[in-house]
């Protein structure tokens, strides 16, 4: 008599070892957005930290990692928070351009077709 061959156990299979279900469709067409953008309200190396702070840098930190566009469009007050916006994409490993759009200029945010 033949003794049926003994199966091992399997181990579970984490994240980084399954295999995706679901296969993306491929873009047609990239999408972008201005950010309202108030260096202030995205600041983290203030004395008086808040939540609304870190918040909003970590939303431009995955901003500048994931997003596929081809620019980064601002919509800012001044020059200075245009600045602060390039800084802080930049910190965060973006290298794509940044465009400004001015506050005295809303009609150019049709370009960009959403805020």
């Amino acid at each position: 008599m033949t003794k049926a061959p003994v199966k091992k156990p399997r181990k579970a299979k984490g994240p980084s070892q399954t295999k995706p279900t679901r296969k993306r469709a491929p873009r047609a067409e990239v999408a972008n957005a201005a950010i309202h953008f108030a260096f202030d309200a995205y600041d983290t190396s203030r004395p008086k930290l808040m939540g609304r702070h870190t918040a909003g840098e970590g939303f431009i930190a995955g901003f500048a990692k994931h997003a596929v566009a081809d620019e980064m469009l601002c919509f800012a007050r001044n020059q200075k928070d245009f600045t602060g916006f390039k800084y802080l994409l930049g910190r965060h490993g973006n290298r794509r351009p940044s465009v400004w759009y001015p506050y005295h200029e809303p009609h150019k945010l049709a370009e960009a077709g959403c805020l």
